[in-house]
């Protein structure tokens, strides 16, 4: 009997999940226009803190909802959007914003070119083994003293799941600054920590009971 080879989860998502996740998730829906502004009245201040032209990375961009919000609040800046996703970066162009089809753990940007890198909701769905080589682009990637922000699930204790929408997925939920803290190259700045039902002001059974964090780190 062949041994089953395990694709690792970028693979799959590079090859077809990444579409499928895009097209599930491609309407602007109110919740996720709240989900954008809510994100951005908690970076703001940071946002303000660059005081040329802002370079901005978005990992996980998917439909650009909130790389259109910068751009409408921000005129002078640079936006770019790495997705797994074809369809994804294709939309994104028709709307004058760079995109790149990519993953976090081999970014497709200059060093030290970025003065913020914002990972949205993609982390969770990263390969454990990548978290090394995530961390490490991170560093690359960002200027030094500029900032990292994640917008994504949050657990003291780790969590895995089977990916409801393939199951040769997992989910994963811990605190996922803990990716970026090891060999002293970030630093904590804010940490915000709230409900899933908080952020979408409703109660959805199969989340009711997860939490969500935003938190900013700082290049050393």
């Amino acid at each position: 009997m062949k041994k089953e080879i395990k694709l690792e989860q970028k693979k799959i998502f590079l090859k077809g999940e990444g579409d499928n996740w895009y097209l599930r998730n491609k309407k602007f829906s109110n919740k996720e226009r709240f989900k954008t502004k809510y994100l951005y009245s908690k970076i703001n201040q940071i946002i303000k803190k660059i005081n040329n032209k802002l370079n901005f990375l978005e990992i996980g961009s998917s439909n650009g909802l909130f790389l259109l919000l910068l751009k409408k609040k921000i005129k002078n800046c640079n936006l770019i959007g790495v997705d797994p996703s074809k369809k994804a970066i294709k939309n994104l162009k028709t709307k004058n914003i760079k995109g790149i089809v990519g993953t976090a753990d081999k970014l497709p940007v200059e060093r030290n070119s970025q003065d913020i890198i914002l990972y949205g909701f993609c982390l969770y769905l990263c390969d454990k083994s990548d978290y090394r080589k995530i961390r490490n682009e991170a560093y690359r990637v960002l200027k030094k003293d500029k900032f990292l922000i994640i917008f994504d699930f949050y657990s003291i204790v780790s969590k895995k799941n089977i990916y409801k929408h393939d199951k040769r997925i997992f989910s994963f939920k811990i605190d996922f600054s803990k990716i970026f803290l090891k060999n002293n190259k970030f630093r904590i700045i804010k940490k915000n920590i709230f409900k899933y039902d908080y952020l979408y002001k409703i109660s959805e059974k199969k989340f009711s009971k997860d939490q969500l964090s935003i938190i900013i780190l700082k290049k050393k």
